[in-house]
């Protein structure tokens, strides 16, 4: 039942479902908690202010969820992203970090879904790691070391998440964020922190296990129940950046006269390729789809569509690093996507034009290709070291590294 609660609760912070609109003792989470309440203290507390919801109309419930979580003329009252709760700015440090934890253990959202530090999408992933303990017990302790880990690397958030909404008092949002935050704080409490014991986020769970999805619903522990969370800023082709305008921000324009002034449209580049990991955010956020990730057994690729791309700029402000600048396609710039220096737009790798490339890593095991070296020292950074894990493919993963 662990596994559901956390299912549930993601559920609840996703574009509110259908259930959600019944009084509060048919919800599914009432019933996940009263599941967990014979050995919990915080799903104890929580079940009688679950209990007293009052139902009423989906309509209703929506009204209530863009009051907390959707600004209309400047930032939400409470930010359902990490980075953002944390820096003000969506797709920020946070949010590569918890994708770096995802493909680590080796799971991933959906393409199309919510950004990988979404609350929905991070309490799905520990639905994932509850779910992998309970159905193996042999690997139970692994897996709950896993979780434990990433709530002490991610979990306070979350906790100041509930805190915020049980202290704001709307009848359906307060118990939801009470029950989220004393249920992280007593899942956070028992024994030491894995990271002090420096354990691994990767039990040896099997490859095909390891391929699962992240999107809220998709839990092994679901019932089958469809969730549809809200569409994504990149699907509703709004920008990701909300509040101040990038130039109060400090953010980078490219100084110089506007396209407008000049008559010519800017595209993007890769000023800094040490400073660009492959991650992909920007590909995510383009609403033309002008950007895209080209991989084969030896290399992968970032590419532009030239002109697909309209000149809006997300890509470079969605990039954390900054290693995107926008900049005229003529006159070309040298560099030739290779990794030393700029890349430029006129750069054709006969399926576009490549902003990047790195060669593919290679599992010492089996030899087969993994991740970009890009992408792999990347996580490293992230990591503080290069632990011998992170070299192998999923499949050797569980075999050859111990733990």
């Amino acid at each position: 039942m662990r596994a559901e609660l956390y299912a549930v609760l993601a559920e609840a912070l996703a574009e509110p479902p259908a259930w959600l609109a019944a009084a509060g003792r048919a919800w599914p989470l009432h019933v996940a908690v009263q599941g967990c309440a014979a050995s919990s203290a915080a799903a104890q507390q929580a079940l009688p202010a679950l209990g007293q919801v009052s139902a009423e109309p989906g309509a209703a419930r929506r009204a209530r969820y863009a009051r907390l979580f959707e600004g209309t003329n400047g930032p939400p009252r409470f930010w359902l992203y990490e980075s953002a709760a944390q820096t003000g700015r969506i797709l920020g440090p946070q949010t590569a970090a918890v994708a770096a934890l995802y493909r680590a253990a080796g799971v991933a959202p959906a393409l199309g879904a919510e950004p990988p530090d979404h609350a929905a999408i991070e309490l799905a992933f520990l639905a994932h790691l509850a779910g992998q303990a309970a159905a193996d017990p042999s690997e139970t302790a692994g897996w709950r070391a896993a979780e434990r880990q990433f709530l002490q690397q991610h979990g306070a958030w979350l906790i100041a998440l509930g805190r915020g909404l049980a202290a704001d008092g709307d009848a359906v949002y307060a118990p939801i964020g009470a029950l989220l935050a004393d249920w992280l704080s007593e899942d956070l409490t028992p024994g030491p922190s894995p990271a002090r014991r420096g354990e691994d986020l990767t039990p040896g769970p099997s490859p095909a296990r390891r391929g699962e999805d992240l999107t809220p619903g998709s839990s092994p522990a679901r019932r089958g129940e469809d969730l549809t969370p809200g569409p994504s800023p990149a699907r509703r082709g709004e920008d990701l950046t909300p509040g101040p305008s990038p130039a109060r921000r400090g953010e980078d324009l490219t100084p110089g006269p506007s396209p407008a002034r000049r008559g010519e449209k800017l595209l993007p580049v890769v000023a800094r390729a040490e400073g660009c990991s492959l991650c992909g955010f920007c590909v995510q956020v383009c609403p033309t789809y002008a950007l895209r990730m080209d991989e084969d057994v030896q290399e992968t690729r970032l590419l532009l569509d030239p002109v697909a791309c309209t000149g809006c700029g997300k890509c470079v402000r969605t990039c954390d690093p900054r290693a995107l600048r926008m900049r005229p396609p003529d006159p070309p710039i040298l560099g030739g996507g290779s990794g030393e220096g700029e890349s430029s737009p006129q750069d054709w790798g006969g399926r576009g034009a490549v902003l990047r490339r790195s060669p593919r890593a290679v599992c010492p095991a089996c030899g087969e290709p993994t991740v970009s070296q890009a992408e792999l020292a990347y996580v490293a950074a992230q990591l503080g070291d290069h632990p011998a894990w992170l070299d192998y493919c999923l499949a050797c993963r569980p075999e050859y590294v111990g733990g």
